[in-house]
């Protein structure tokens, strides 16, 4: 029985995407630390987004 790995890239986008715009509106009202925070948080999402991207890449079996 072959199993099938699904590599989920949507969530990890979709909530560094979040993170951004709250980071944003965080900016405008002077709240750098909070901002800080929420840029750590959207870089989580982006490190998992982009471990994502390897693997679904890695076993695409076409070379690009």
């Amino acid at each position: 029985m072959k199993i099938n790995t699904v590599v989920d890239y949507g969530m990890p986008c979709m909530m560094a995407e979040h993170h951004l715009k709250e980071i944003h509106l965080l900016m405008l009202d002077k709240k750098y630390y909070e901002a800080m925070d929420k840029c750590r948080d959207a870089q989580r999402n982006i490190d998992q987004l982009l471990r994502a991207i390897e693997f679904m890449k890695a076993n695409d079996g076409r070379s690009n």
